[in-house]
């Protein structure tokens, strides 16, 4: 199957292009999976109150958006979990993360400026079956569950590209 670059990003998406790719000197590494202290004015969305998971009413609150797309709503609505199939592929990390430098509004940014200026939880660059950028945000990490709302749409209609492409689907 072709190769496919998912950036993957939680309450927000890079949106531009990344420009370079490159590897983190060693001496500036945070580790893959780290989990950042603070996050853009983190009090905003709850962290005094430890991210409450709001109501059905209140769950688009500012108060209540970390604990909303980080699994707060599997409390406050009925869901079904889809189990993982009997052997699943685990993704491999890369042994250093990569950095992703991208440019808006004539100024350049890298991945982890990114977070700073964004309500971002997770942070996920898959690139060639191999995790080589994994951040976290207010309080979050990898055993958090997600809302991926369009990201799905978006993998699902790469992958049926891909498949039309390749000749597996022949009634488009």
């Amino acid at each position: 199957m072709k190769k496919l670059l998912i950036v993957v990003s939680i309450l927000g998406l890079l949106g531009t292009a990344c420009g370079n790719i490159e590897h983190y000197a060693e001496r500036e590494t945070p580790p893959l999976g780290t989990v950042f202290a603070g996050g853009l004015d983190e009090e905003a969305p709850g962290k005094s109150k430890g991210y409450p998971v709001g109501s059905r009413d209140t769950e688009g609150q500012e108060v209540h958006l970390v604990s909303t797309y980080s699994g707060g709503t599997e409390q406050l609505y009925p869901h079904r979990i889809v189990q993982k199939g009997p052997t699943p592929t685990a993704l491999a990390k890369a042994e250093r993360p990569k950095r992703f430098w991208y440019t808006l509004a004539g100024r350049r940014y890298n991945s982890d400026g990114y977070l700073k200026r964004q309500r971002v939880t997770g942070f996920l660059v898959i690139k060639d079956g191999w995790i080589v950028l994994e951040r976290y945000q207010y309080n979050r990490n990898e055993s958090n569950r997600f809302q991926s709302m369009s990201m799905a749409k978006s993998v699902t209609a790469l992958l049926v590209g891909i498949a039309i492409a390749e000749g597996h689907i022949k009634s488009m």
